[in-house]
């Protein structure tokens, strides 16, 4: 029978060897990746531990509309560690001490603005980001034949929110969504600080259409010499009969010169016989004589502060103009501005005038005009000064509101000294007038002759309206 030897020295040495190779076998570490709100599969990655060392977390698929990837977290609301896209493996298995790890997509608010020309030609890209703060739009770079732009806006039709070149990303998205469309606005215009004048004919023989009235004109851009202002007057009265408003609001530009040779030349934009609407520039200090003389259809007029001076017939013989506002600034009317506007009804003048003076024959047959107020400035109702110049001092007949049959009310400040002969000649309707002093103050103004019905109104004194 034989005999079996147990070695029990050898199977301890077995024994230990097998559970040391089993201590030291390669782990296998697993990677599971969740959306988090997106879409898309991404598989499990799993990798040994032999290799984990020169391993990357696979790269991201998931995608989430609006959204842009911006790396892994070990919690879902990104308040665990995070891991960008392709980190390497050691340090993800350092943050735990599981063998397998969730890491849960993290996702940005896209900000995204995409131009649209509008009807314009040429590329803009698109921006976006994650980030607004301190970022603007781009500047623009469409352009459109015949026209200007004029900013952008949210609805194509430009009804929507208006946003400038420039705007901030944080204005842009303050009430908006993370996806903007910003639509070119567009003003039928001409540039002049990107076209030469020399091209304005031309822009306006494409631009006109010569069966209608109705064109709109607008000129922007930098300053213009005399010659310059005579090429835009002369191709601009080739089409008289055709531009029914002239926008120069953005023109840059002080002084409209009159576009003739000294006070006899024709006033710049004389006998547009289409014109209904002007809009002078913003920066306009002095408006020439006749500049929008004869111009037998204007309605309406827009000017701005900053401007002082009208000078002679700048309006004159303008019969369907209904109402002008004086601007503030303005400090001297000259002679005959606004002589023979058949249809004036109002000029509105604030308490806040610093109008000093009113030529003669300023308002002349004014015949709709119902009202009038002389502001503080204006000491001497002067219609002897300015008859062909400003430095001129020649007498002329004919008073500043002569004429005026509808004048019913006059309203005139303490600070009056003299009313010069016939400014009130000719309005029959005068009915009431309105003095901020005193009788015994009214008493020391000087009065000359012509002025039968101012004289004859009934006075009220002391008013405060």
């Amino acid at each position: 029978m034989g005999v079996f030897v147990f070695n029990s020295c050898q199977n301890s040495v077995e024994d230990e060897f097998l559970q040391n190779a089993w201590n030291n076998r390669p782990q296998q570490y697993s990677v599971v990746f969740d959306a988090n709100g997106g879409s898309g599969s991404m598989q499990t990655q799993k990798v040994l531990s032999t290799s984990l060392s020169n391993t990357n977390l696979d790269a991201n698929s998931f995608t989430k509309d609006g959204y842009l990837f911006a790396g892994w977290n070990t919690k879902s609301d990104g308040s665990g560690t995070s891991f960008v896209n392709q980190n390497p493996l050691s340090p993800v298995f350092l943050s735990t001490t599981e063998l397998s790890i969730t890491l849960y997509a993290q996702w940005s608010l896209i900000y995204k603005v995409v131009f649209d020309p509008n009807g314009g030609s040429g590329t803009m890209t698109a921006i976006e980001t994650t980030e607004i703060a301190g970022k603007t739009l781009t500047a623009n770079v469409f352009t459109r034949s015949g026209y200007v732009f004029d900013g952008w806006n949210t609805a194509s039709d430009g009804t929507g929110s208006n946003f400038a070149d420039g705007t901030a990303l944080s204005t842009v998205f303050g009430s908006a969504g993370a996806v903007v469309t910003l639509y070119a606005k567009w003003v039928r215009g001409f540039d002049l600080s990107t076209h030469d004048i020399s091209e304005f004919a031309d822009y306006l023989s494409r631009t006109i259409d010569t069966t209608s009235a109705d064109n709109e004109v607008v000129i922007r851009g930098g300053n213009l010499t005399t010659s310059d202002l005579r090429t835009l007057s002369n191709a601009i009265k080739s089409y008289k009969a055709n531009i029914g408003k002239l926008d120069l609001s953005e023109l840059q530009i002080t002084e409209l010169f009159n576009s003739g040779n000294g006070a006899g030349g024709t006033g710049v934009f004389q006998k547009i016989t289409a014109l209904k609407e002007v809009i002078l520039p913003k920066t306009l200090v002095t408006l020439s004589e006749g500049a929008f003389a004869y111009c037998d259809q204007l309605e309406k007029v827009t000017m701005y502060e900053g401007l002082t001076t009208i000078l002679w017939s700048a309006f004159a013989n303008c019969p369907k103009l209904k109402s002008i506002t004086i601007p503030d600034s303005v400090v001297f009317i000259a002679q005959t501005s606004f002589s023979d506007c058949y249809d004036l009804e109002e000029v509105i003048i604030s308490k806040n005038s610093k109008l000093e003076l009113i030529g003669c024959r300023a308002f002349r047959n004014c015949t709709s005009l119902k009202e009038i107020y002389i502001p503080c400035k204006v000491e001497n109702l002067n219609n002897e000064l300015f008859k062909t110049s400003v430095n001129s001092k020649d007498p002329s007949t004919s008073g500043s509101f002569e004429g005026c049959t509808a004048l019913s009310k006059v309203f005139f400040e303490n600070t009056l000294l003299k009313i010069n002969t016939n400014c009130f000649t000719g309005c029959s309707a005068l009915t009431d007038v309105y003095y901020s002093g005193s009788q015994e103050e009214w008493s020391s103004v000087i009065i000359g002759t012509g002025n039968d019905y101012l004289t004859s109104a009934t006075m009220h004194y002391n008013y405060t309206e």
